[in-house]
């Protein structure tokens, strides 16, 4: 992982993101609304309005934090995104989107706008089928499905076009950063007459794109040839893949990304056992991740959204408030340093090393671990300084 980190910062697709704050980050990714089926039209649902994200932000006492607002375009998330910057009216106007950067900015905070630029979201309009869809080699048009919608993919002409248009009103408008999806995780062959791209051209084509951008950008599950446009890489893995013949989880994208661009785990308020992805996320280096919404989740239990089964501020801000605070004691002494060493002291017991030359080490066992001076609760993790 060392090795592969070296090669990355030397052919310059891994670049250190400057943070000088001394706390660590939290993504928080907010549902701006969604859609639901009303006889023989569509009503919108309002789940946080901006008015409302900014109050919880002033709420909530965490420090530096990667706002992302999905569901901002009009109608909400389950609704084709614009061509050019369009926020859904019932969740508020540009001019108040501007504020809240402000206010995210002036708390050490970055804001996104959730973006899938692949995807054209099956049975919405804003896009046409005969154009601006890519074909597969047997001449239907590729699909997939994210977030719980079913999408065609868009030929590279028409992902170019849209992306080029929303991202420079994104960025000048509003001056906030693109939460980027699947474009980095996702590669696809175009077959369609005219329009042939292999996956290889698609990599080219997608960095030359991206090179012109002239805002923030952040990743869900990239990989590296998207690293050296990324300041943030969103639900990193926090366990293995699972095959019979690995023994346990190692954290090496972890390790290369460490001391270089901060990467934030999957929501944990859809997490299965919470204090094992927590030990994960100080193992690891991670920093944690919340969806949220200001009104209940109810509201969306018959939209294409009810796969946000539990978001509302009022059941996870004391939480997240309580896990930030853990989180940041373990991790903001080692924050901006490279791992350089993780070795497994006795079984379920892990010991992290970073460039400062601190140590965490991390108990999974339900015992007490005593390592020289410093004795480690079950289930809990400590700092200590060692030679570098």
């Amino acid at each position: 992982a060392r090795s592969y980190q070296a090669y990355l910062v030397e052919r310059g697709d891994l670049q250190k993101v400057i943070d000088n704050s001394l706390e660590i980050g939290i993504r928080l990714e907010f549902l701006g609304g969604e859609k639901e089926k009303v006889l023989l039209w569509e009503r919108f649902i309002p789940m946080t309005t901006i008015a409302q994200a900014g109050e919880i932000l002033n709420e909530l006492d965490v420090k530096n934090p990667a706002v992302v607002f999905y569901g901002w375009q009009p109608l909400g998330a389950s609704s084709m995104p614009p061509e050019r910057l369009n926020i859904e009216p019932g969740l508020g106007t540009t001019e108040e989107m501007v504020a809240l950067r402000e206010q995210i900015l002036a708390d050490d905070g970055s804001f996104f706008l959730y973006l899938d630029p692949q995807a054209a979201l099956r049975d919405e309009k804003g896009y046409s089928e005969r154009y601006d869809l890519a074909m597969s080699i047997t001449n239907f048009n590729l699909y997939g499905f994210n977030r719980s919608k079913v999408n065609y993919f868009f030929n590279y002409d028409a992902l170019s076009r849209r992306y080029r248009s929303l991202s420079g009103d994104v960025f000048t408008q509003l001056k906030a950063g693109l939460a980027l999806d699947s474009l980095g995780s996702t590669l696809y062959s175009d077959f369609k007459r005219g329009n042939f791209l292999n996956r290889e051209q698609a990599i080219a084509s997608y960095q030359e794109m991206l090179a012109e951008s002239e805002g923030s950008l952040a990743f869900y599950l990239p990989n590296d040839y998207l690293f050296g446009f990324m300041e943030a890489y969103f639900d990193i893995p926090l366990t293995n893949n699972g095959y019979i013949y690995t023994s346990e989880a190692v954290p090496f994208i972890q390790i290369v990304l460490s001391g270089y661009v901060p990467y934030y785990g999957t929501a944990l308020n859809f997490s299965s056992d919470t204090q094992e992805d927590l030990l994960r996320h100080v193992d690891f280096g991670v920093y944690p991740s919340y969806f949220l919404s200001y009104e209940p989740t109810g509201r969306i239990l018959k939209t294409p959204s009810s796969w946000i089964f539990t978001s509302s501020y009022d059941q996870w801000g004391r939480t997240i408030e309580e896990t930030y605070q853990w989180l940041n004691s373990l991790l903001g002494p080692v924050k901006g340093q490279s791992i350089i060493g993780r070795e497994n002291l006795a079984t379920g017991i892990v010991a992290t090393t970073y460039a400062n030359g601190k140590q965490i080490i991390v108990n999974y066992t339900e015992q007490p671990y005593t390592a020289g001076n410093i004795t480690i609760n079950g289930r809990d993790a400590a700092v200590k300084e060692v030679t570098p």
